[in-house]
């Protein structure tokens, strides 16, 4: 789905992961299904191609449906996400990466 998305706004893959900030080759994953994205990863899909977050999800017959995985409080932060300046998005990208750090830090028995 992403694919064709990225197809019917005229951009390819590397392009839509330029302007996500997300790297080439974890964009190549996410295109071929060898890794599933972190909701984080998915707001800055939507945000580079213009969807929304259901947008990337669809069933079988091609009707696009928002997935099971994304919970309420999820969809609450990709609404609130939606709603800051650029400046306030890049500091909240800063923060995640940092929280992403101090987790691989903890010890495993959290």
């Amino acid at each position: 789905m992403l694919k064709r998305i990225c197809e019917q706004r005229g951009m390819s893959p590397r392009t839509v992961a330029i302007r996500a900030g997300i790297s080439t080759s974890t964009m190549s994953y996410i295109v071929k299904g060898k890794t599933n994205p972190q909701v984080y990863t998915v707001l800055q899909l939507c945000n580079a191609l213009g969807v929304q977050i259901g947008d990337l999800f669809e069933r079988g017959d091609g009707v696009s449906e928002a997935v099971e995985y994304v919970t309420s409080e999820e969809k609450e932060l990709v609404d609130c996400y939606r709603c800051l300046s650029d400046r306030k998005k890049e500091l909240l990208r800063i923060y995640v990466d940092m929280l992403r750090q101090y987790d691989e830090k903890l010890p495993a028995n959290k």
